[in-house]
């Protein structure tokens, strides 16, 4: 609809967001260092063109190569500050087998 983002746009972010959220679960950013196998996203509200929107991601569970991030899409503002929520996601990233780091060395 005219005015609004597109949804694909909005999965298209939390598929981002999962990812690189996904690269910091050994404490560095590892750039590339999995792949996402899986994202559900459940789009809530529409979001006018021209919002500023604040996203957010979650490292909620980690099991060996297995990596679950929570991730959302609120509305922002130019300090920072978050609202409504339009979009809501997890995912599930498999890490690379080099990485290093797994959660039972933690």
């Amino acid at each position: 609809h005219a005015g609004f983002c597109h949804g694909g746009s909005m999965t298209s972010v939390m598929d981002d967001i999962i990812g690189w959220t996904a690269f910091l679960v050994t404490g560095a950013c590892v750039p590339w260092s999995g792949f996402t196998a899986q994202v559900n996203v459940s789009l809530k509200r529409p979001i006018a063109v021209g919002s500023y929107l604040k996203v957010v991601g979650r490292i909620s569970k980690w099991e060996g190569r297995k990596v679950t991030i929570q991730s959302e899409l609120v509305v922002g503002d130019e300090k920072g500050g978050a609202g409504a929520v339009h979009c809501i996601a997890e995912g599930l990233v498999i890490l690379k087998k080099d990485v290093g780091i797994d959660a039972t060395s933690r």
